[in-house]
């Protein structure tokens, strides 16, 4: 299983198939109690052909989608391990970290087996790196959590030479 991305509320998802009307290409699983809205092809289409400047705004979402998806592609054949989940976590940082201090440590609250399911690979390569990182203080392992203490250290990590 990999997770392909991460959507915030308010975020569509499932457009793909909504729009040429194919099976879907993924799954969607929510990391929390959510409220979702489902829509209908036929619904989908009959508002875009009454709201044409809408169809520009979904091809914004769709772009990026593409964008991320080249970006990844691109991680996975050019960066090291390291690499990746540096960058990885630093996405997260942005995205779902927690700080008790503005310039505190910052917490992100999934386990390993998920950020190793985000880039693809096992959950043990995912450990053996951050443990590593662990005795250097660049990050805290605790269950179900990974702090980030150091994210100038992984910002060098993210962009080798």
């Amino acid at each position: 299983e990999v997770t392909y991305g991460m959507i915030k509320p308010g975020e569509l998802f499932g457009e793909i198939a909504v729009l040429d009307g194919g099976a879907r290409s993924a799954d969607a699983t929510a990391m929390e109690a959510s409220d979702l809205l489902a829509l209908e092809r036929k619904d989908v289409t009959a508002f875009l052909q009454r709201h044409p400047i809408q169809s520009l705004h979904l091809l914004t979402v769709l772009c990026d989608r593409v964008r991320r998806a080249d970006d990844l592609l691109e991680d996975v054949v050019f960066l090291s391990l390291p690499s990746r989940l540096a960058k990885h976590l630093l996405v997260l940082d942005a995205t779902l970290g927690t700080r008790d201090h503005p310039k505190g440590p910052v917490t992100i609250r999934l386990s390993q087996q998920e950020v190793a399911d985000h880039l693809g690979i096992s959950r043990e390569s995912v450990n053996k790196v951050l443990s590593k990182w662990e005795q250097v203080g660049i990050v805290t392992l605790g269950r179900g959590q990974i702090t980030l203490n150091k994210t100038a250290a992984l910002e060098e990590f993210a962009s080798p030479p």
